[in-house]
C-alpha cells in the first residue's frame, strides 16, 4: 500500500533541530531513519526547508515510493492503451 505523509515547515524545522543536535551514531539508531541516511539527513532536511521557502510552499509530501515510480507512471500516461482482444 502506498503511504504518503505531508511534512509542514514547522514539522521539518523541529525535525532539523532534533537531528542536528544528535551525534551521528545516535542518528543511525533513530527509529524510522535508514542508518545509511544518517550522515546526510541533516543536510537533506535543511535543503528541503530552503527549497520550500524558495518556492513559497508551506509543506512537502513524502512517499514510500521513489521518483522512478513517478517517472514510470508519467511515461505510461502517454502510451496508447493495449488493443482489445475479441474472442
Amino acid at each position: 500500500m502506498l503511504r504518503t505523509d505531508r511534512l509542514t515547515r514547522d514539522t521539518l524545522e523541529a525535525l532539523l533541530a532534533r537531528l542536528a543536535h544528535q551525534p551521528l551514531e545516535q542518528r543511525r539508531t533513530t527509529p524510522g531513519l535508514d542508518p545509511e541516511r544518517a550522515p546526510t539527513i541533516v543536510a537533506g532536511v535543511a535543503i528541503l526547508l530552503e527549497t520550500l521557502a524558495a518556492l513559497g510552499l508551506d509543506e512537502a509530501e513524502a512517499s514510500d515510493h521513489d521518483i522512478l515510480r513517478a517517472a514510470a507512471l508519467e511515461r505510461t500516461a502517454f502510451l496508447e492503451p493495449p488493443p482489445q482482444f475479441s474472442g
